[in-house]
């Protein structure tokens, strides 16, 4: 796997380490960062996005997008090591995942202003974290 790729032993999942439209970089003291800024994507766009990129990466299901929830963690949602960066407080901040649909609206997990299942205007602008089954 490369550096902007991380693996999950516990569900056999590979993850960008960044959101979409930020990337990963090295600090002057050594540590992975996300840089530059998430782009807002809808459901339809986010779904682009992942066929775009290619090689397998997707948007993730419900299920996937909890398995990396850190809850040890007063002050971020997923494991801020492993994902550096993360956008987390802006009102828009969204896990976009697809779970179900309607015609007018998606479901998303959301970070703020409490973690849980939200739903979100399928045009509205969530940040995306891609997933795949490992390419080995």
């Amino acid at each position: 796997a490369t550096p902007d790729v991380v693996y999950d032993t516990r569900t056999g999942l590979e993850w960008r380490r960044c959101v979409e439209g930020m990337t990963l970089t090295t600090s002057t003291s050594g540590a992975l960062e996300c840089t530059g800024n998430p782009t807002p994507l809808g459901q339809e766009a986010a779904l682009a996005q992942a066929t775009k990129v290619g090689n397998g990466w997707r948007l993730p299901n419900v299920k996937e997008a909890f398995s990396i929830i850190d809850r040890n963690s007063a002050n971020s949602v997923v494991d801020a090591v492993v994902f550096p960066g993360t956008p987390i407080g802006a009102l828009n901040t969204f896990f976009a995942v697809h779970l179900q649909w309607t015609s007018s609206s998606s479901y998303v997990i959301r970070y703020v202003p409490d973690l849980g299942v939200a739903t979100t205007s399928r045009s509205g602008g969530g940040t995306v974290r891609l997933v795949r089954t490992p390419q080995f």
